[in-house]
């Protein structure tokens, strides 16, 4: 029933109630409706393994089109789209590529004759809230489980509670973010500074700047606590694909 029901509240989604009781039609002859011996069959087979009913493909398909599309309207488009799970170091070389570019504004800051280039920079995507998010949420989410989990679906509709390790990458992912936009900010009062030109070049590369250093400080000791959650060898192999494409 619950299989059904999902079914329709799709709509004209990817999956339709034909296509759901075409794939489901083995599980349903199994159930054998109105049958006591085949009941008792399915008592015996199927919840003798917490699992096999639990991580069917039927039922995981049509927890995943139901949970993408509550999750997008919930979080606003924030999280990745799902879809067949990627390569670890494949989801990290985005991330890679951000921590690149946090570094080469670091080391740029001292010019003032570029910070409008980094102000650009540090405002438009990767660096936007809802594609920053979607970035690390690709990697980080765990709302899709492998087949043999004992939690596979058992969140319909509502998603997974995040484990301590996906907390912390969110509060890191935060501090991260919360850095980078407070960065974009002082970057437009510093060059406003300048423009006015009542401030000496020797303070603004000096004083004025700490407050600036700091956010990007901040940003990339968050980024570094950030990336030693995962496997160094997946990092590192992320880092080298990310500096190919500086």
């Amino acid at each position: 029933l619950l299989c059904l029901t999902s079914a329709d509240s799709l709509g004209a989604g990817t999956l339709t109630r034909r296509g759901m009781l075409e794939a489901l039609g083995g599980f349903t002859g199994t159930l054998g409706l109105g049958s006591a011996s085949a009941a008792d069959q399915f008592q015996g087979t199927a919840f003798a393994s917490k699992t096999s009913v639990l991580t069917s493909r039927p039922l995981e398909a049509l927890r995943i089109a139901q949970q993408a599309e509550q999750d997008n309207i919930k979080y606003d488009g924030e999280l990745a789209m799902n879809g067949p799970p990627n390569a670890p170091v494949e989801l990290l070389v985005p991330i890679a590529r951000i921590e690149f570019l946090l570094r080469d504004i670091r080391a740029t800051i001292d010019d003032p004759k570029r910070w409008e280039e980094l102000k650009a920079t540090i405002t438009a995507p990767p660096f936007t809230k809802k594609v920053f998010k979607q970035t690390f949420n690709a990697f980080a989410d765990n709302i899709y489980y492998t087949v043999g989990s004992d939690r596979a679906n058992a969140y319909l509709g509502g998603g997974a509670t995040p484990s301590t390790q996906q907390t912390t990458q969110y509060m890191l992912r935060n501090e991260i973010l919360g850095n980078v936009e407070i960065a974009g900010q002082e970057l437009e009062y510093l060059i406003g500074l300048r423009d006015k030109g009542l401030t000496s070049r020797e303070a603004l590369v000096g004083e004025e700047l700490d407050d600036l250093r700091g956010f990007l400080d901040k940003a990339l000791k968050a980024m570094g606590q950030y990336l030693a959650i995962p496997s160094p060898e997946d990092v590192s192999k992320a880092r080298g694909v990310a500096s190919q494409g500086k």
